[in-house]
């Protein structure tokens, strides 16, 4: 993996949607594979990818149930994930927002929207990261106040009254 690129995970039992995936993404992005479930998962909790483009048909467990597992996994969970499939029905769309993705592509895929929803999901994912840090950051500040103020109020009382 390249150091300063975001980690991406394309999930695909096809070879040919991989190699095309790849086409697209490799300038810009560190690209790993998985071709079933199984490894999908096990990638994922090794490698700890920032986007995850994943297929729903594959053999063995689907791309709904990799989806619901990742999402249950606290290391990984946050990890957006954008289905990438030929099932173009609003009831699979709803399956796949029910399960915890955040996008859905339909095949065959456009190289232009590939690059344009991998931007924005991998921009909204940077952000949530840097507000979360921030809100630990303020956190941390605010309780370190609070302590002074109480250390404060302490030594003001000591001041006020000398028989306590």
């Amino acid at each position: 993996m390249l150091l300063n690129k975001y980690r991406i995970l394309v999930v695909d039992d096809e070879a040919n949607n991989r190699k095309l995936l790849l086409q697209i993404l490799q300038d810009n992005y560190a690209v790993a594979f998985a071709v079933n479930g199984k490894q999908a998962i096990e990638v994922a909790q090794k490698i700890k990818p920032d986007l995850i483009l994943l297929d729903i048909m594959m053999p063995g467990m689907d791309g709904y149930e990799v989806c619901r597992k990742i999402k249950s996994d606290p290391e990984i969970h946050k990890t957006p994930i954008v289905f990438t499939t030929a099932m173009n029905e609003i009831e699979d769309e709803t399956r796949g927002f029910e399960a915890g993705c955040v996008d859905y592509i339909t095949k065959p895929i456009s190289k232009s929207l590939v690059l344009a929803r991998v931007a924005t999901h991998l921009m909204l994912y940077n952000q949530h990261k840097e507000c979360e840090a921030e809100v630990v950051q303020r956190t941390a500040m605010f309780q370190e106040s609070q302590k002074s103020a109480i250390y404060m109020l302490g030594e003001a009382g000591h001041y006020n009254d000398d028989d306590t």
